[in-house]
């Protein structure tokens, strides 16, 4: 099933991290190896829009207001995201001031980066 969009997003393909069969649409997270599976819970979600057979298969979900920034840190994808007092994306050590979500790993600071930035702005 594919073309249905009822609200404005962008789209990421990542490898799915396990079967996702008979999943689409369900809520799904980003694990720290980058890749996709079902969400449980406590997590960042994102929307699942296909449904990937196997582990590595491409699996596509909607990221609402995905950008690039500079990392102020190595970051690793599904990460919750902080802003630091350099303008940089850092990992958020709790759940105040939770901007947005990592959808890629940044190997040290300076790196640019795609994340999902939240529509309010913050969590907390």
């Amino acid at each position: 099933m594919s073309g249905i969009n009822l609200d404005p997003h962008d789209e990421c393909a990542l490898p799915a991290g396990e079967s996702l069969t008979g999943k689409q649409f369900r809520l799904v997270t980003i694990n720290t190896k980058g890749e996709v599976v079902l969400a449980t819970g406590a997590e960042p979600t994102f929307v699942l829009l296909n449904e990937p057979e196997a582990q590595g298969e491409a699996a596509s979900i909607a990221t609402p207001l995905q950008v690039k920034a500079v990392a102020g840190e190595a970051i690793k994808p599904g990460w919750k995201l902080k802003c630091n007092n350099e303008g940089k994306l850092v990992k958020a050590s709790e759940e105040k001031h939770v901007i947005g979500v990592a959808l890629q790993e940044a190997a040290a600071a300076g790196a640019i980066i795609a994340f999902s930035s939240f529509p309010a702005g913050c969590t907390g």
